[in-house]
């Protein structure tokens, strides 16, 4: 293996663990701030609410 590969594989694999860590890290301040959980925000619309909860 060159060096220049060596560099590239660094490379690629520091970006894919900064774009891991900032999706778990955006999917756990989902959960906390959010009353619908999770699965809902990826192309889904929350669950009805009953007339009482829209006051």
């Amino acid at each position: 293996m060159t060096s220049d590969t060596i560099e590239l594989w660094a490379a690629m694999l520091g970006f894919a663990y900064i774009a891991g860590a900032g999706i778990y890290f955006q999917l756990t301040l989902a959960k906390k701030h959010s009353p619908v959980s999770a699965s809902y925000r990826i192309g889904r619309r929350p669950p009805p609410r009953s007339a009482k909860a829209k006051h």
